[in-house]
């Protein structure tokens, strides 16, 4: 076999070999891969399998709803809640309009029948939905791709005509779980698809929500327009069936986007030629009278909406309307009935009604007896708002509205916590912030505020718990300096109030802040409660005060407690920071003895006017305001929230035991400087003060000074100055900012010339150059010396003693030897004294043969270092 054979027989095993290997290598891989996709795909495939087979048998018992539910359309569709209050025997009574609440039992509303719609109503539906309605395709089978649409879909989310009758009929919204999804998609699909465009319609406009807790278009359109749902016009039918997509933009709470919103309906309208352009205009620009006589006489409104806002958080709009809750809450009748009847009573005198005897009230002698209640004639507050709180429970025992805030729906705000300007009832927030930062009740605050002629007016330095006390913007504003306004809406937000600062921002008594009634009344009872805050602590939300304590549907069946919302007690702030502050605020006391911090706040321009006042377990917070934007009154007269707020506080007193807040161990009382609040220097008058201790100032005062003075020309007295023309003067010094305020109120200013008769600064063989006399010196400073002749002193000394006159001498510096060739010497020097003023300093220097020369240089230590 020749060679070339060999080489290619060679080849071929060769190449035969590399392709078993592979084929090995392949089989192998197979092997792997599909032991892998046994134990990855197969469980996977047998989950959803399983998962499958379980939507699968759940949507087979679910029914046939449209045939399943027909019986509704006979059945009262409404049937709202009703709402009690406990006794201090433990039994209910009505909380509401008792005199009627037998009636509103039974209350209900039918079931409204297509042909007792208006057809412009009817209209507005199928030009929202035109695919559902007026390009309807006949039903088709549940194919593979619809079963798929079913399952998968997110359109039970979706806001449409058969999603609302979804929800009426499975009672609760949709959530995220498959089958819930699933199951809502069926129903979606047996609607869309069994019954007509009109009877579709009927029941979306029948069973859809409105909006303040109103169910159904004929309850809409009494509620809103006065009239059955078979009269509505044009252009209130367009109103009304847009709400349902949004109920909370209808024309009670949200006037301009619900008309923005009836525009749009009315568009789609036009676009499907179910109206001319003569009616759509005609529709668009016809002004709309909302039914406002629903609430003339009702002294409940704000009450009504409160609590339905309140059950909105656990239940359903739906399930409020129409599930006959008995809602057992937290208010004491008694004392809601009459805190109705004093906020009535009281709005017709301030708002220049005049007075009918006791209003019908049983407290209503007492208030018009109160040395606090206004003397004269008021006509621009339009609303008044009570609440009073059990702080330390956080329970709400009362809430009673009146006036324009009730009365007129269609103004702002409806809400009790509705924002309101602040004013000066926020500052005490500012003052705790400084007292959390390190501040003391004894700090020094600038009361300064300049007027339109740039004259310098206010109080001047005063104490932070005057400044506190006097409720001064200025005073206000100077310690937000300090602490800053972000600090401070922290404080107020960890109280559970949401302050709003106006678009220029936020400074006492120019730029105002908003806040919620409610939520002022909370954060105040944090305080109450020795900085602990309490009440109910929704998901995701702050703790807050409650009213709704036990719902229970009509069987008995305990729906919701709030026993269950509680959340934990929560301390906010130190509770000596806290009875630091109540101690400033607690300058009132009722009759029953008992001690209460109060504070009064006017918000700019006089819109706002509040008293809220507390013990350690109640707070009552009286609000007053025009919310047309006028003063609540005339400029001068006497606040119109004080008398309202003492009647109602004495009344919820009356049967509480008497109580104060313990005084913490660590507080120090302490005799400091006035006004400067720090260790007197014997030359000040002196206050007392209370501090947490540790926080005692340490520094001495330098507001007050002694001068000594030539008693014949008034300036400064110099060592030169005879003894018997010498004389020793206190003065009051201030910072920059203040002097001008201090010259404008004739304060005197500190000499600052001193006498003409020259100060010889050299010695015999030697000059002080440096400092030069009276010149003002900081702690540090540097002495020069010039010498007539090298080698003539072999070393200085320099000390010191206070005033001109030798008295107590202090060696500051000794044995200060000159440099080798130099005719000068430089002594860097500390002054070792805390008290600014006049001090001499005594230059001496020794000669080899034991005589000395000497020179005194007085100097004025800055009294600002």
């Amino acid at each position: 076999m020749s060679q070339t054979t060999k080489l290619i027989l060679q080849q071929i095993r060769a190449k035969r070999e590399q392709k078993a290997q592979r084929a090995k290598r392949l089989k192998l891989w197979l092997s792997i891969s599909t032991l892998l996709s046994l134990l990855v795909i197969l469980p996977v495939a047998l989950l959803l399998g399983s998962a499958g087979f379980l939507v699968w048998g759940q949507l087979q018992a679910v029914p046939n709803y449209p045939l399943a539910v027909a019986h509704y359309q006979s059945a009262n569709v409404v049937n709202p809640p009703r709402f009690f209050s406990r006794t201090d025997t433990g039994e209910t009574v009505p909380i509401l309009n008792p005199e009627t609440e037998a009636e509103a039992e039974t209350e209900s509303m039918g079931w409204t029948e297509i042909d007792g719609i208006s057809s412009s109503a009817l209209n507005g539906v199928f030009a929202q939905w035109p695919e559902l309605f007026l390009n309807q395709q006949p039903a088709e089978p549940l194919t593979l791709a619809r079963w798929q649409n079913i399952l998968l879909s997110d359109r039970a989310r979706r806001v449409t005509p058969a999603s609302q009758v979804a929800t009426f009929i499975l009672g609760a919204e949709p959530s995220t779980s498959v089958i819930d999804q699933a199951e809502r998609n069926l129903l979606q699909n047996q609607i869309e698809t069994a019954w007509s465009p009109q009877e579709l319609a009927g029941w979306h406009l029948n069973v859809s929500s409105y909006g303040n807790g109103v169910i159904g278009l004929e309850q809409a359109a009494r509620f809103y327009f006065g009239r059955n749902a078979s009269q509505l016009t044009l252009p209130e039918a367009a109103m009304l069936v847009g709400i349902p997509t949004n109920p909370a933009v209808n024309p009670l709470d949200n006037p301009a986007k619900a008309k923005l919103q009836q525009e749009a309906v009315l568009e789609a309208m036009l676009r499907q030629n179910l109206i001319s352009q003569e009616q759509f205009v005609a529709a668009r620009f016809t002004p709309l009278e909302i039914n406002t006589a629903q609430f003339a006489g009702q002294t409940n409104v704000i009450l009504d909406r409160y609590l339905h806002s309140e059950l909105s958080d656990p239940f359903d709009p739906l399930a409020i309307s129409t599930g006959g809750l008995n809602v057992v809450t937290t208010l004491d009748a008694a004392l809601q009935q009459e805190t109705d009847c004093l906020a009535r009573f009281y709005l017709a005198y301030v708002s220049g009604q005049g007075l009918n005897g006791d209003g019908g009230c049983a407290t209503g002698s007492e208030l018009t007896r109160s040395p606090r209640f206004p003397n004269g004639q008021f006509n621009s507050a339009d609303s008044v708002l009570i609440t009073v709180l059990d702080p330390q429970t956080g329970q709400i025992l009362a809430l009673s509205g009146e006036g324009a805030i009730a009365q007129n729906p269609t103004g702002p705000p409806l809400q009790p916590a509705g924002e309101r300007q602040a004013g000066s009832g926020f500052y005490p927030f500012i003052y705790l912030t400084a007292l959390s930062q390190g501040h003391n009740l004894s700090s020094m605050v600038l009361d300064i505020s300049l007027s339109e002629t740039e004259t310098p007016q206010g109080a001047g330095p005063i104490f932070l718990q005057d400044a506190l006390n006097s409720g001064s913007p200025a005073g206000a504003a100077d310690v937000l300096g300090w602490v800053g306004r972000g600090s401070v809406f922290n404080t107020a937000s960890e109280l559970g109030a949401s302050p709003t600062a106006s678009v220029n921002g936020y400074v006492p008594g120019q730029e105002d802040i908003m806040i919620g009634v409610l939520e002022m009344a909370a954060a105040y009872g944090v305080l109450a409660n020795q900085g602990v805050r309490t009440g109910i602590e929704p998901f995701g939300q702050t703790q807050r005060p409650y009213i709704i304590g036990q719902v229970e549907n009509q069987r008995g069946d305990i729906l919701y407690e709030a026993a269950d919302a509680l959340g934990a007690e929560q301390p906010i702030l130190p509770s000596e920071l806290v009875w630091l502050l109540n101690q400033q605020l607690a300058q009132d006391t009722l009759p029953n003895g008992q001690l209460v911090a109060q504070v009064s706040g006017t918000g700019l321009n006089n819109q706002d006017e509040w008293t809220i006042g507390y013990s350690p377990n109640l707070l009552v917070a009286v609000w007053a305001g025009n919310l047309k934007g006028d003063g609540v009154r005339p400029a001068g007269e006497r606040p119109i929230t004080p008398a309202l707020w003492e009647t109602v506080m004495g009344l919820a007193s009356a049967d509480r035991p008497v109580t104060n807040w313990p005084a913490p161990q660590n507080i120090v009382t302490l005799n400091v400087c006035w006004p400067s609040g720090l260790q007197p220097n014997g030359l000040c008058p002196t206050r007392q003060g209370l501090f947490i201790a540790g926080t005692e100032p340490v520094q001495f005062d330098r507001m007050y000074q002694s001068f000594l003075i030539n008693s014949e020309n008034g300036n400064l007295a110099t060592n030169s100055t005879p003894s018997n023309l010498v004389s020793s003067i206190t003065v009051q010094l201030f910072p920059p900012e203040a002097q001008r305020w201090a010259e404008l109120n004739g304060f005197p200013a500190p000499p600052t010339t001193y006498d003409p008769i020259s100060t010889n600064t050299s010695a015999e063989r030697f000059q002080v150059t440096a400092p030069e006399p009276f010149e003002q010196v900081s702690g540090a400073t540097t002495i020069e010396i010039d010498l007539d002749e090298l080698g003539e002193f072999e070393r200085f000394r320099v000390a010191a003693f206070q005033g001109l006159s030798p008295g107590q001498l202090e060696v500051l510096v000794d044995d200060i030897e000159p440099r080798s060739g130099r005719r000068s010497v430089v002594v860097p020097l500390t002054l070792p004294f805390e008290q600014p003023g006049l001090y001499t300093l005594l230059i001496t220097g020794f000669r080899p043969d034991g005589s000395i020369d000497e020179v005194a240089i007085p100097i004025s230590l800055d009294p600002l270092e």
